[in-house]
């Protein structure tokens, strides 16, 4: 179990960015998006269950706001971190869903850009000498 602030995220649950469609832009950027609203988007406009094991993040466009939605049990979960005085770092990617590790999202609430991070490449070796 990994720990996001105060949110426990299981080993295995994946994290699912979505990029918000035009249509429901304003909806969240004023911030009256409830669990609901966030739930229906993700089923009927990205096509995916949202009671999956995952963690669905949406921002706002002014990127101080950022969302985080899974069902746990009984019920939806709705977390929200805003900030007053600085912006998240949103990726830019073209595909509406982008998956991220529990790490890669701590980091994405933690303000560092992902774009710019770039890991030593997976080497795979078959002999030490």
């Amino acid at each position: 179990m990994t720990t996001i602030g105060v949110v426990f995220v299981r080993h295995g649950t994946r994290i699912k960015l979505i990029s918000i469609l035009p249509a429901y832009r304003q909806t969240v950027d004023k911030g009256s998006m409830h669990q609901r609203c966030l739930a229906i988007l993700v089923e009927q406009s990205m096509g995916l269950s949202p009671f999956e094991r995952a963690v669905f993040v949406f921002c706002n466009r002014r990127r101080t706001r950022m969302k985080l939605l899974f069902f746990e049990r009984s019920g939806f979960v709705l977390v929200l971190k805003a900030l007053s005085e600085d912006r998240f770092r949103w990726p830019r990617r073209e595909a509406p869903v982008v998956t991220l590790d529990t790490e890669q999202l701590r980091w994405l609430l933690d303000g560092i850009d992902l774009d710019a991070m770039v890991r030593h490449p997976v080497r795979q070796y078959e002999f030490v000498g």
